[in-house]
């Protein structure tokens, strides 16, 4: 997603030229690569391991390092790939995102958009978080709105706060 808005908001004429099936698989494959990679080492490496017999996983989810946490012997591989790919998935792709949105920002912030309604009266660093927010802010709420505009997501919503507060009668006679 971060892409898809840098093309649209740096670059809006090359858009389709840049987003197009061919361009678009270029950005994406190398990442489902690295990914499939990541989990088949992460499976294998968990798969050759012997295991003792405490069999309690002291996580809510059964993810890497507990199952490893469980295995007699050496874990040094399987801590280095867990290590590992903390790094490249979350580390690299957050610097990616972090990189993309930056770009954004300086080209809005390039093109005198909003700033120029407010130039007079805040410092710099306020108008440039009034430019960051008004970016940001309607991007985290867009999920909220479209979740409940849809009447499936709303309805599950209504019936979960039904169970957690539950409305009490009051009998009159």
């Amino acid at each position: 997603m971060a892409l898809d808005r840098y093309f649209a908001i740096c670059i809006p004429l090359c858009y389709h030229e840049h987003m197009s099936l061919h361009r678009f698989l270029k950005f994406v494959i190398p990442l489902l690569i690295r990914n499939v990679i990541m989990i088949l080492m992460v499976v294998v490496l968990a798969g050759s391991l012997s295991y003792c017999f405490k069999n309690v996983i002291n996580h809510c989810i059964c993810e890497h390092m507990a199952l490893v946490e469980l295995a007699c012997g050496s874990t040094n591989i399987n801590s280095l790939v867990g290590l590992m790919t903390v790094f490249l998935v979350t580390v690299f792709d957050f610097f990616c995102i972090t990189t993309s949105y930056i770009m954004i920002f300086c080209s809005v912030l390039r093109s005198a958009f909003l700033s120029y309604r407010i130039r007079t009266s805040l410092p710099a660093a306020g108008r440039l978080s009034v430019s960051i927010m008004y970016l940001f802010l309607p991007s985290c709420f867009n999920p909220i709105i479209y979740g409940i505009r849809t009447t499936e997501i709303r309805q599950h919503i209504l019936r979960t706060l039904s169970l957690c507060w539950p409305v009490q009668t009051v009998n009159c006679c």
